[in-house]
């Protein structure tokens, strides 16, 4: 199993999927979804209130709502992560990766490998 995956992710009763839209490109910023419906309510939350830590910030984020329901979760990771770890061609190609249709190198899913009692 490659590093940071649990070696249970692809064992029953776990069947989930790691979605991860990219939020981050600056070229794609005025088309993302996520930026233009969530971005805009929590900077009106936190507007006027200094973002004077860590906590403050995601503690404001998390209080966000909206009108029509929108509730956010967010919460700070505060584990310490190795840099440049390095990823092998070979776990690379253990998982299940599937690139989204826009921009595949930045939105894609990793879901777990199907079972043979599954196709």
């Amino acid at each position: 199993m490659p590093m940071g995956l649990p070696s249970s992710f692809n064992q029953p009763p776990y069947d989930f999927r790691v979605i991860t839209p990219s939020l981050t490109c600056f070229c794609g910023t005025q088309w993302n979804k996520i930026e233009h419906r969530l971005f805009c309510h929590i900077t009106q939350n936190w507007r006027g209130r200094p973002l004077t830590s860590r906590t403050a910030v995601v503690e404001l984020i998390a209080a966000t709502t909206t009108k029509t329901g929108l509730t956010v979760r967010c919460e700070l990771d505060e584990n310490t992560y190795a840099k440049g770890v390095k990823v092998s061609d070979a776990e690379m190609a253990a998982l299940n990766i599937s690139g989204d249709a826009f921009h595949p190198e930045w939105n894609y899913t990793i879901a777990p490998r199907p079972t043979p009692d599954s196709t």
